[in-house]
């Protein structure tokens, strides 16, 4: 049976983070999280001048277990589809869309002028001074984005 990391008592409580320091209880786990916190994440960061950054696992990572979480930078449709609106990436018809009057991207309705997809990109192309040619994006012709 395992043992608490700080007093040695047996226990079957684990860190819920990482699953393999055990701990009699919650005033223990406390105690010892400045000691723990370094090896609870199940990886590390590694540097080499030929690889730059890159990630090195520090325990047995189970199958499908996530490890990282990260916002995206940027939500975008492919290069490569059908026309979608930008502000839900559902599949837009040539009949059926409206264009953002800032930017011109296509929406399949008003509810999605507001959503936080749609917003960065109205944003950067309003920036840039000039709509997006919807015409070119719906009939799938070559657009000076």
């Amino acid at each position: 049976m395992p043992t608490c990391a700080i007093c040695g008592i047996p226990t079957e409580h684990k860190c819920t983070n990482c699953n393999q320091t055990f701990y009699c209880g919650k005033v223990h786990q406390k105690q010892h999280w400045l000691t723990h916190k370094v090896d609870c994440r199940p990886f590390k960061v590694e540097h080499s001048d030929q690889l730059g950054r890159y990630l090195v696992a520090t325990r047995s990572i189970k199958p499908f277990e996530i490890i990282l979480k990260e916002a995206p930078l940027l939500c975008t449709p492919s290069q490569v589809t059908s026309p979608v609106c930008l502000g839900c990436l559902n599949g837009i018809e040539p009949s059926d869309y409206i264009d953002c009057e800032n930017c011109g991207w296509p929406l399949c309705g008003i509810e999605c002028k507001g959503k936080p997809e749609h917003e960065a990109e109205c944003e950067f192309t309003v920036k840039r001074g000039s709509k997006v040619s919807t015409l070119a994006i719906i009939i799938g012709g070559d657009s000076k984005l």
